[in-house]
């Protein structure tokens, strides 16, 4: 456990580099002292936004480090655009280039065609190819299926009207230039990036650089503020989450036996912060509350997490219920008083509008990425700081039944109102860009086997989906098959 100490040091050392960015006074300095500070920079801000967000959410706020950086990047774009100096412009390209400030994406493009051969550039390519191939060989399969990368919603109907293109996992798969302006030619790009705190995953900027803007879904403020300061880019608020269908309540009266529902999966219990919870359920305010543990993930860390509850003796007190069948989790969320929701980054998380779809209401930490607080009302919840959680937990497991989410939810969520919403900003977007809309984009499903509300919608699209197929395939990394079922 990294105390407040520690976090508090690097909060200070922000400080102390934001200020001297400030006075222009960074230049001055050599450039390996400058290579340095850049790294540490770089890895403080990376390291508060993930793994110290409790702590500045409490203290500086979430915002402040995008906010600081913005505040510097007019002074460093001055030394790149009007010092004479070579390399006070080199040096101050590659502080645009690599930190989170506005238009970043265009800056690392540029360091990147003007500075191929310096070494922070050189590192930064090889990182972000390892963390890809990292990533693809992870899957542990080498067959993946369309439909479980990118939904089409709409067909394109060339030469004046374009499709529109859902992709919610593996972008890096369409990094390739060539294939992506070909994608571009009768698409617009609807992405919706799997986790919060966008910034660490630059390999976004690549739908940047089309012709027309992409699209964003992006849930959290932070990733809609850093996102609204890279070029062409249009960003809404709507993503994963927002598109849950509605399920009848399997019982109108269910017997409430469990004070607590935790969902998250087990495979990555440091961000779903599963042992937090747990030292929650010792504080005073919650003794003999009961809790229930719901999520997938492997045996072995399923195995991990129920010694750990052994070891903090509340096996008389939490459940576990791993790997349960999608259509099974109403039921065992109806026995349920309260969510509580403590992951360090999200987007749009399913899990909390699944709990409102079963007139569950949850407290949500404030330090969460990837969430729209706005959706955390009187009639659904609270959003609390981690110091506050106790106390307000406490609260909302009393007062559980003066909550209405089931209703907020019918009026405001769920497949059939977002996909709506989504209808009409996409219906803006075309209109704005020139383009003809002549037809709606079908209903949105927020996951499952290929996201369609419908499954007719699916079988409608496989000729488009078929010749995406052809254009992917052979831009893929050796070992990737794509398949088209259907």
């Amino acid at each position: 456990m990294i105390d407040a100490n520690y976090r508090d040091k690097q909060l200070s050392q922000l400080q102390h580099f934001f200020a001297t960015a400030k006075r222009d006074s960074l230049t001055a300095l050599s450039p390996d002292t400058l290579a340095e500070m850049r790294s540490r920079i770089r890895e403080t801000i990376n390291d508060l936004l993930i793994w110290g967000r409790p702590h500045l959410a409490a203290t500086r706020g979430i915002q402040w480090p995008y906010h600081e950086c913005s505040l510097i990047a007019p002074h460093l774009a001055k030394v790149y655009c009007q010092d004479t100096d070579k390399k006070a412009q080199q040096q101050a390209l590659l502080f645009l280039a690599l930190l989170p400030v506005p238009n970043q994406w265009r800056w690392l493009a540029k360091a990147i065609d003007i500075l191929p051969d310096e070494p922070e550039i050189k590192l930064f390519l090889t990182t972000e190819r390892q963390t890809i191939q990292s990533k693809l060989t992870g899957r542990g399969q080498s067959s993946l299926k369309l439909r479980h990368v990118m939904q089409i919603l709409k067909s394109p109907q060339l030469p004046h009207e374009k499709g529109v293109l859902r992709i919610f996992s593996l972008p890096y798969l369409f990094l390739d230039k060539q294939l992506l302006r070909k994608i571009a030619n009768n698409y617009v790009f609807f992405l919706e990036p799997p986790m919060g705190v966008v910034f660490r995953h630059a390999w976004w900027r690549a739908f940047t650089e089309l012709e027309d803007p992409c699209i964003f879904g992006l849930g959290g403020e932070e990733d809609r503020f850093f996102i609204d300061m890279q070029a062409n880019t249009h960003v809404i608020r709507l993503a994963h989450g927002d598109f849950l269908p509605d399920l009848a309540p399997l019982d109108p009266a269910p017997v409430k036996d469990i004070d607590i529902v935790f969902n998250g999966t087990f495979d990555d219990m440091a961000r779903k912060r599963h042992f937090f919870m747990l030292e929650l359920l010792h504080d005073p305010r919650l003794k003999n509350k009961k809790a229930l543990f719901l999520g997938r993930g492997s045996q072995e860390n399923i195995t991990a997490f129920k010694k750990e509850v052994e070891r903090h003796e509340l096996t008389d007190r939490v459940t576990v219920l791993s790997n349960l069948r999608r259509q099974d989790i109403p039921r065992s969320l109806g026995r349920c008083r309260i969510g509580v929701h403590l992951s360090l980054y999200e987007n749009s998380c399913r899990c909390i509008y699944e709990y409102y779809r079963a007139n569950i209401p949850c407290v949500i930490s404030s330090a969460t990425a990837g969430m729209d607080m706005r959706i955390f009302n009187q009639k659904t919840g609270r959003v609390a700081d981690d110091a506050q959680l106790p106390e307000i937990i406490a609260s909302m497991i009393h007062q559980h039944s003066s909550f209405t989410p089931r209703q907020w939810f019918q009026n405001n969520s769920g497949s059939l109102h977002s996909s709506r919403k989504l209808n009409e900003e996409l219906m803006d977007f075309f209109t704005v860009n020139g383009y003809l809309w002549n037809s709606d984009i079908v209903p949105l499903d927020s996951s499952g086997a290929n996201r369609y509300l419908k499954k007719e919608h699916y079988r409608h699209f496989l000729p488009e989906f078929h010749q995406l197929l052809s254009w992917l395939q052979p831009s893929m990394p050796a070992g990737i098959k794509l398949t088209v079922d259907g």
